[in-house]
């Protein structure tokens, strides 16, 4: 199978994984899903919907190949997440930039 293929099919389920445990609009709870590294039972970061654009997007709680890290409450029901959140435009995002706080997203 082309590795294109395989992307696209991890690209759906992720997608509906994602999208049946959120809602990703601003003002809204239902944040998205944690992830863990492979071998690890400790919350890496968090993937959900950007309440912008609707892309699937991530960050990171951990040091994770020199990306960007937000600190975390460790709330998995309403969580705090700190700096603002920018799905920068320089990373194939929207530009939507906000905060996290108690599970809702608000736009800064």
């Amino acid at each position: 199978m082309p590795l294109r293929l395989v992307r696209s099919i991890f690209s759906n389920k992720i997608r509906e994984w994602v999208n049946d445990r959120c809602t990703g609009k601003p003002g809204t709870e239902g944040v998205g899903a944690y992830y863990t590294l492979k071998d690890d039972e400790v919350e890496a970061g968090l993937i959900f919907v950007c309440p912008g654009c609707r892309q699937i997007t991530s960050i990171a709680f951990r040091d994770i190949d020199g990306r960007p890290k937000w600190n975390w409450n460790n709330n998995r029901e309403k969580p705090t997440c700190t700096p603002s959140i920018l799905h920068s435009k320089d990373r194939n995002g929207c530009g939507w930039h906000g905060h996290l706080t108690d599970g809702v997203f608000e736009p800064c």
